[in-house]
């Protein structure tokens, strides 16, 4: 009988064990980082278990450098070779430790795993690609946009700010002025446009021996 109690012991401890790694599993496969999520040390994304060369093939960096990740695409996340991933709750790479803390010559710290170009309301753009916005026109340059700072004709935020004090009128978006910079605005928007300097500058002309009464005979 006592036999059969220590082996009913057994079984139970073996169940609970086996169901807390299952849990811890979840637990690891949900999480996200853990990093501080104040401005200095910003967001990082979640980890996983993994095994694979990533460290390995990317390079380890000393420090934190948060351009020190790689694409996990098991996991479709990110991990990190920094020093700084090594935390209670870690998002180091599944192979950091092994790699980054056992062997003493690590690879080079290769190029980060960001695309070059420039983001814009979620779609990617390619580096020198030139994009409208309203009036001006910005330009992917260093992984910025780089935008020209002319006033437009139409401005969102002020139509918003008239329309919410009361003046006994409301300013409308009128779409064919998108896109027009305050100055065409005044050029072409103002009624009969001017004479092109070249017309004012034109004088009249005269032929020479024809009297002024016969000038109406040459046309």
């Amino acid at each position: 009988m006592w036999t059969g109690y220590k082996f009913f012991i057994f079984f139970y401890l073996a169940k609970e064990i086996w169901t807390e790694k299952q849990f811890q599993k979840q637990v690891d496969l949900a999480s996200y980082s853990s990093r501080n999520h104040s401005i200095l040390e910003g967001t990082r994304f979640k980890r996983s278990i993994f095994q694979g060369q990533y460290c390995r093939s990317f390079g380890c960096c000393e420090g934190r450098n948060d351009n020190c990740v790689t694409q996990f695409y098991e996991a479709n996340a990110l991990c990190y070779c920094d020093k700084f991933c090594e935390r209670e709750n870690s998002d180091c790479c599944p192979d950091y430790k092994s790699f980054c803390q056992e062997e003493k010559e690590w690879l080079p710290h290769t190029q980060s795993w960001y695309p070059e170009g420039c983001i814009r309301d979620g779609l990617h753009y390619e580096e020198g690609s030139v994009i409208k916005e309203n009036c001006n026109s910005c330009t992917c340059s260093g992984q910025h946009w780089k935008c020209s700072q002319h006033v437009c004709l139409v401005l969102p935020e002020l139509i918003e700010h008239i329309n919410k004090g009361d003046y006994g009128w409301t300013a409308q978006n009128y779409s064919q002025f998108w896109g027009m910079t305050l100055e065409e605005g005044f050029r072409f928007r103002l009624g009969t446009l001017p004479p092109s300097p070249v017309l004012l500058s034109m004088n009249e002309m005269r032929v020479s021996g024809v009297p002024d009464s016969c000038m109406r005979c040459l046309h």
